[in-house]
């Protein structure tokens, strides 16, 4: 849909500018990567840059997306298992309304 532009205004003061892509589509699975990179960035961790919107959302089990599930499941006092089991596919469902 587009582009929106916020600004945190401190005493009528510019503190931080912001760049919000605003996308309207269809969530991908939960049992897809895809779908748990896009899930986890939804939830505010970080993926790196790659991907075609250069968010980390690839589709590739990669390093960074490893270490997103890792710190997840800490979060959410899920068992550490470094991998995206049914308790951390639930939870990712469950924490992502769509």
């Amino acid at each position: 849909l587009g582009d929106v532009y916020k600004r945190q205004l401190v005493d009528n003061r510019v503190v931080a500018s912001y760049r919000v892509i605003v996308e309207e589509h269809a969530l991908e699975a939960v049992n897809t990567v895809t779908g748990q990179q896009r899930r986890l960035r939804m939830l505010g961790y970080h993926l790196g840059h790659s991907g075609p919107s250069g968010n980390g959302v690839d589709g590739s089990m990669g390093s960074r997306t490893e270490q997103a599930i890792l710190n997840y499941q800490t979060d959410k006092g899920i068992a550490i298992v470094g991998n995206v089991d049914s308790a951390t596919r639930n939870a990712l469902t469950n924490d992502v309304v769509t």
